[in-house]
Order: C-alpha cells, then sequence, then structure tokens
C-alpha cells in the first residue's frame, strides 16, 4: 500500500492530494511518521 502511494505521488508530483488514512491497523503516530517519510522521499526526488 505505502509503495503504490509513493508510485502515485512521483506520477503527480503537481497534484494537491487529499489523504485519509486508517488507523485501525497502524497507530496515528506510525501512520504520521510513514506519511512525513514519504514526504520527504518525495522532495529529495524532486532536487534530484
Amino acid at each position: 500500500m505505502w509503495d503504490a502511494t509513493r508510485e502515485d505521488l512521483a506520477m503527480h508530483a503537481a497534484t494537491a492530494w487529499d489523504l485519509a488514512v486508517d488507523t485501525t491497523t497502524a497507530s496515528p503516530q506510525e501512520s504520521a511518521r510513514r506519511i512525513d517519510q514519504l514526504l520527504v522521499q518525495g522532495a529529495e526526488a524532486a532536487r534530484a
């Protein structure tokens, strides 16, 4: 699931996203950490 999200973000870099996070399988803190990782990776890829 996270890989698909990362791929979607990469393919649509100029798009605004509404993100819904299901916290029944991961804690809100873990979900926030993963989202932050994806955003950092996207920013790094954009600079490369």
